[in-house]
């Protein structure tokens, strides 16, 4: 048996609680997730920490995963006089570990395993480990 008709007035209003749903959805994630994201543009000369409270410009933005390249970065900022920054997972809770116009260091990819001692039992890892 085919269903009557629906009249006009139900498409509107059906309309109505989709965009009332969907503004609830947008509403609702952005206590999950910032929704500045998606549209920001990453400078690689903006040091910051993860919670992104005091981002500051640095003349480079460096990374090590062995000592030649950790003492080449380090050549460079001392030939440049620039004061050198680390940082690992960059929660130093509000970013005043970095020093303006200087160079921030990336540990994270200095990680590597340098020794295991089984019968210590010890093993010795680079710090970004």
């Amino acid at each position: 048996m085919p269903h009557p008709p629906r009249s006009g007035a139900t498409r509107p209003v059906l309309l109505l609680l989709v965009l009332a749903v969907a503004a609830l959805a947008l509403y609702a994630g952005s206590f999950a997730w910032s929704y500045e994201d998606l549209f920001r543009r990453d400078d690689p000369l903006i040091a910051d920490d993860f919670a992104r409270l005091t981002p500051t410009r640095v003349a480079r933005a460096a990374q090590a995963a062995d000592v030649a390249e950790l003492q080449a970065v380090l050549a460079d900022a001392r030939a440049r006089g620039l004061k050198v920054s680390i940082s690992g997972s960059r929660h130093s809770q509000g970013g005043h570990t970095y020093s303006p116009g200087g160079v921030a260091l990336n540990m994270r990819r200095f990680n590597r395993i340098l020794a295991i001692d089984t019968a210590a039992p010890s093993i010795t890892v680079q710090s970004g480990a």
